[in-house]
């Protein structure tokens, strides 16, 4: 697994010991960042369930200003990746389960751009989309990108809005876009 464009191009990251993390493929994460838009001009993200923090990094890499990383497994081959990258600066880690995580960051962050990652098995990805909606941690507009098994129907959450699903493989890949509240506390903190 690596860093597959931007300032970190190339760069090998490590992954979580074990079989519980199921880290995006190369394939898959370059297809996630083409429906996205391959780079960015600054913006906040969030990796909710970071694993080795792939994507939030990545994000960085492409021009993301600031990621926060939660998993509340890894914490650790975390630290090494952001380490390995130089990149502790631009990036916060919560070693956290994902609802401590969000209560903890509302009221803190409004993200740009927020990964949904979560194991497929769990069902979290209803859950954790209704509190990100629900606690205003997305900027209007902000893009949301959730991962999950192929046969899996696409979560509907208010106020999100599905723009497009595509498959690869055993994954479906979703894109949502926030609408439909006011952002109150204007621009986002770190």
């Amino acid at each position: 697994m690596r860093i597959i464009s931007g300032k970190w191009k190339g760069t090998p990251l490590y992954t979580p010991p074990g079989r519980e993390t199921r880290p995006t493929g190369d394939r898959v994460k370059e297809a996630l960042f083409s429906m996205i838009g391959p780079y960015f001009e600054g913006g906040v993200c969030l990796d909710l369930f970071a694993g080795s923090g792939a994507l939030g990094l990545e994000a960085l890499s492409r021009g993301m200003d600031y990621a926060v990383l939660v998993d509340r497994k890894s914490g650790d081959t975390i630290k090494r990746n952001v380490d390995r990258l130089n990149a502790f600066a631009n990036v916060k880690i919560l070693p956290f389960h994902y609802e401590k995580a969000i209560k903890q960051l509302a009221g803190a962050y409004v993200f740009d751009l927020v990964f949904l990652d979560p194991p497929y098995a769990l069902g979290l990805l209803p859950s954790a989309m209704a509190m990100l909606v629900e606690r205003r941690l997305l900027r209007d507009e902000a893009i949301v990108v959730a991962e999950m098994e192929r046969n899996t129907v696409s979560p509907a959450v208010p106020s999100l809005v599905l723009v497009k699903c595509q498959d690869y493989g055993v994954t479906r890949v979703c894109i949502y876009q926030m609408t439909g509240h006011h952002e109150g506390e204007g621009e986002a903190r770190k």
